[in-house]
């Protein structure tokens, strides 16, 4: 599923589709697997097309955790929060 996403005038932003986290980048899942080692990828991530770039957005579980992560395409941090 694909959602667009456009500003209160009608211009485009962004889109955001919902893929399987196996089918993230393997730079995007090594960087995970380095930060985070106690923690599980949830089943689905979000890829973020924002035109020239892209952004995954990834929930990860631990048993005592639920964090959201947004990384860029080279697997840079961008933002962290609990969800």
């Amino acid at each position: 599923m694909m959602d667009l996403v456009y500003d209160l005038e009608g211009n485009y932003l962004y889109s955001s589709q919902e893929i399987l986290s196996e089918d993230l980048p393997i730079t995007i899942v090594a960087v995970l697997n380095q930060c985070y080692p106690e923690f599980d990828l949830d089943k689905k991530a979000n890829q973020l097309d924002l035109g020239e770039v892209v952004r995954y957005e990834v929930q990860l579980n631990s048993q005592q955790q639920r964090l959201e992560v947004i990384l860029d395409e080279e697997g840079n941090l961008l933002c962290e929060s609990d969800a």
